[in-house]
């Protein structure tokens, strides 16, 4: 019998997620019931996979920001609002000497290949994600608050 060679895991954390915010409302079927308007927290993937964080919602889970807009919008409006969408995130203040030594971690665990083998630990899909980039981007703004 031919032995199959392992595969890699699957990996599950492979996309960057998005906060946003929902407003629906049940504009269109509140019957003889008042118009309530809801807020729901949810998240976007980078792939466009979209979930929403309440029980009060019909479907908690979509394939895009479309087939949600067209699900909840059977109900009435629905509008969605991007959380952070033009700000960076920042780092809490760090002396230089921090700084400094996170910067050199950083970039010897990008050249000794370190920062791969632990995204892959922690089931990250490293070729589809933007670790490198990012850590990369993270050295440079340590770099620059040194001046």
């Amino acid at each position: 019998m031919k032995q199959v060679p392992p595969q890699k895991p699957e990996p599950i954390l492979h996309h960057s997620m998005k906060r946003i915010l929902v407003n629906y409302n049940n504009r269109k079927k509140h019957g003889a019931h008042p118009i309530v308007n809801k807020t729901v927290e949810g998240c976007i993937s980078s792939y466009g996979l979209v979930v929403l964080f309440s029980d009060e919602v019909p479907q908690k889970g979509f394939h895009s920001i479309n087939e949600m807009e067209s699900i909840l919008g059977e109900y009435g409006d629905v509008v969605v609002d991007y959380i952070d969408k033009d700000t960076l995130p920042t780092l809490p203040d760090l002396s230089l000497l921090t700084k400094i030594v996170l910067r050199d971690l950083i970039q010897a665990g990008l050249h000794d290949k370190k920062v791969h083998d632990l995204v892959w630990f922690y089931a990250t899909k490293y070729e589809g994600a933007d670790v490198e980039q990012e850590l990369k981007a993270l050295i440079e703004w340590l770099e620059s608050e040194e001046q």
